[in-house]
């Protein structure tokens, strides 16, 4: 039977018999909550189909889902989809006549199995991402994808089935036909299916990534194929929700011995408790355990993908296509990373660490290096010679110790490809002075003798706590960390200002100044998370009155959050002219604050996700994520510089003759004072409360030059550093400090 394109239904509604005249049915499939599906036979062909009835009186006004269901399912052509044939609508009900699965459903199967196999679990998974690739690729999110709603048709293929809640994916800001909001945003799924930002998010939020729910549940889905369980299960609905909100789940001593380091490795990122940790979709299609033994035609949909074997394979013509030429230069950059000409041996030495997944040996390096070179002890390999052993020499093929994990594909998968050269090569130099053999591993016995040679006091416990910030996914070997898991946690993932060993790591190396730089920015862009009500944060700031005035006084906010403005006086100022100051505020009248408690709404608090991508400079706004507008720098008008213009400014904030810059509604946009001097700014910092006694400071700029205001916020960011690092000692359950 062909399908039909269109809604085969009429305003002039037909009784069922006439409807469904060419239609037998027999046996039911199933049943779900608002329908059931049928095995009907076509009389005029003979032919098998699944027909989902939905009755009228299960909708309750909401036949606009199941018009939607039916028009997403008709729009999609995909092996791996379900296909919807027909549309039709009688008086009593909806029918949508799909594709028979023979084999019935992927969670029956796993539990008959008790588990699947990893190569079972990888050829599913396979057929999953590559249906849920093609569907974000159309604008759809399914929505509520489970192992249930993933069915078995012949020869077992897998097929997504069920969009009855899936979302069309319309521009930000862009209603729907019938003129209701866009809600693509707003995630619906099964409990166990459901992520940590849709638990904690805020009723009628729209913060919450449809497509990254996809993923999260598709992680879920490898989970349970692998092990036979669901990662988040509690013994009942509030210890589930609190697991999946503490992202706590694990692999049983049995399954960790019996799945292979990358498939563990997958799960975990998949199931990351941020949402920046997890890898996309693109990274899930590249990684090295996902592309063992993929199909050519899995992704009809990626004609990038449909290369199949003879790409990169140079063993008949000993030449390369233009694409194949860039992928050889992409390779020799992967290697490269720390931007020099060629390729040095410790370079080598750290891209078969990362793919061997432990520590090589010096001859399996040397090997390699003769296999580019022509000779064992050459310390470089140049672009051409690793071009010609690829084209020329047929290196893919060629016998060697590590010509399983040294091939091209698995070198262009291998991560960090977009980091600074020269932060890199800062990073290698801290990286070698622990491994002072160039190993290319760093373990816990080098460490040690790190921090003994440093003279600084840790203990073994904290050296394995960061141990395990670097090998976040546990795949090291027995506690080795490589310089890709150094690299990625100093650069990506912030150790240095995220881990409490960040400090004496810094200090003991030469990523001291790279420490300060991290501390400023985070301190900047997210703030500083610290230990202490606010009253006592407040009290400490204001002891320092020679360098912190406080000019207002804004409490009562909201519930859970404060702001208190201060004139910082910089160094500059303060060298120039001793000021002795009065800490205490002027008395502000409750008018005199043009923010109210609804506009602080928008604020993210305690327990929200935190932007985490990194910025190669600071920039010159200062407000959370954007939440708060900024000064420019061409309103900092004629900045007074005198010793007199000075004192009389900062002693006028004092006695109040001089009212603090006023803020308009956006609050932070107002002008800059022209007589506010070079080295003094005026900035607001906003406390938000946390449970256990835990408080987020954060920063904005309401005047001031940019220096300036980088320079009040590291100043009270040191003056907070014992609470910052005691919240962060708090908050270190597996090695890792996580914002709670």
């Amino acid at each position: 039977m062909t399908s039909t394109t269109e809604f085969t239904g009429s305003s002039l509604l037909q009784d069922e018999k006439v409807v469904l005249k060419d239609y037998v049915a027999s046996q039911r499939l199933g049943e779900g909550g608002y329908a059931s599906v049928f095995l009907v036979k076509y009389v005029p062909s003979g032919e098998c189909f699944a027909m989902k009835i939905i009755p009228n009186n299960y909708l309750m006004g909401s036949e606009s889902l199941i018009i939607q269901e039916a028009t997403v399912m008709q729009s999609l052509e995909h092996p791996h989809v379900v296909k919807l044939y027909k549309f039709l609508q009688s008086t009593s009900a909806f029918y949508l006549i799909m594709e028979l699965a023979e084999c019935g459903e992927l969670f029956d199967l796993v539990i008959a199995e008790k588990y699947f196999r990893e190569a079972t679990a990888r050829l599913y998974f396979q057929q999953l991402m590559s249906a849920i690739d093609y569907c974000h690729s159309n604008g759809v999110a399914h929505r509520d994808l489970k192992a249930e709603n993933l069915l078995l048709g012949k020869d077992n293929r897998l097929l997504v089935c069920d969009f009855g809640f899936c979302s069309k994916y319309r521009t930000e800001g862009e209603d729907g036909d019938d003129g209701s909001p866009n809600e693509t945003l707003q995630p619906i799924g099964t409990l166990h299916y459901t992520s940590p930002e849709m638990v904690t998010r805020t009723t009628g939020s729209l913060a919450v990534d449809v497509f990254q729910q996809d993923l999260w549940c598709a992680g879920i889905i490898l989970f349970f194929m692998l092990t036979g369980r669901l990662p988040f299960s509690g013994r009942d609905d509030e210890e589930t929700l609190h697991l999946i909100q503490m992202g706590s789940f694990s692999f049983t001593e049995e399954e960790e011995a019996r799945l292979t380091p990358g498939a563990r490795s997958l799960v975990r990122g998949m199931l990351a408790l941020e949402p920046t940790e997890r890898p996309s979709i693109s990274q899930i299609l590249e990684s090295e355990w996902f592309v063992v033994d993929i199909k050519a035609d899995l992704f009809p949909h990626r004609p990038e993908l449909k290369r199949g074997a003879a790409f990169l394979d140079f063993s008949t013509q000993h030449r390369a296509t233009e694409q194949e030429e860039a992928a050889i230069r992409k390779a020799f950059k992967k290697i490269n990373i720390d931007g020099y000409g060629d390729i040095t041996r410790d370079q080598l030495r750290d891209m078969l660490t990362t793919l061997h997944g432990k520590k090589v040996s010096a001859e399996g390096v040397s090997e390699l290096v003769h296999l580019f070179t022509g000779k064992k002890d050459s310390m470089f390999v140049t672009f051409k010679q690793f071009h010609d052993a690829w084209v020329i020499r047929d290196l893919a093929h060629s016998s060697f110790k590590h010509s399983d994990d040294f091939q091209l594909p698995k070198i262009i998968d291998t991560e960090m490809d977009g980091v600074e050269r020269k932060v890199v090569r800062q990073v290698r130099t801290a990286f070698d002075c622990v491994d002072e053999l160039h190993t290319g591993v760093i373990d816990m016995n080098q460490l040690k003798r790190l921090f003994e040679r440093c003279q600084t006091d840790v203990n073994d416990e904290e050296i394995r706590s960061l141990i395990r910030f670097f090998d976040e996914h546990e795949v090291g070997n027995r506690g080795e960390i490589t310089f890709r898991m150094f690299l990625k946690g100093v650069v990506s993932r912030d150790m240095l200002v995220r881990h409490p060993m960040g400090r004496k790591l810094a200090a003991a190396t030469n990523l001291a100044a790279l420490y300060r730089y991290c501390e400023l920015r985070e301190s900047v862009r997210r703030g500083v998370f610290v230990s202490g009500v606010w009253d006592n944060i407040v009290k400490k700031l204001m002891k320092h009155a020679d360098r912190l005035v406080l000019i207002r006084d804004v409490v009562n906010m909201s519930d859970v959050e404060r702001v208190y403005s201060f004139c910082y006086v910089g160094k500059s100022a303060a060298q120039t002219t001793p000021l002795t100051m009065s800490a205490t505020p002027p008395a502000i009248e409750s008018e005199g604050c043009f923010l109210t408690p609804k506009d602080l709404s928008h604020n993210a608090l305690l327990g929200s996700s935190f932007c985490t991508s990194s910025i190669p400079m600071l920039p010159h706004s200062t407000g959370h994520a954007g939440q708060y507008s900024n000064v420019n720098d061409a309103h900092h008008g004629n900045l007074a510089s005198s010793y007199e213009e000075s004192s009389r400014w900062a002693e006028s904030l004092k006695a109040g003759s001089v009212s603090p810059p006023q803020r308009t509604i956006a609050y932070g946009s107002g002008p800059t004072p022209k007589n506010q001097v070079t080295g003094t700014c005026t900035i607001d910092v906003l406390l938000s409360s946390g449970a256990f006694e835990y408080t987020l400071v954060r920063f904005c700029r309401i005047s001031g030059r940019t220096h300036d205001f980088h320079e009040a916020v590291a100043y009270v960011a040191k003056l907070l550093e014992p609470e910052r690092l005691r919240a962060m000692e708090d908050t270190l359950p597996r090695g890792e400090s996580v914002l709670i």
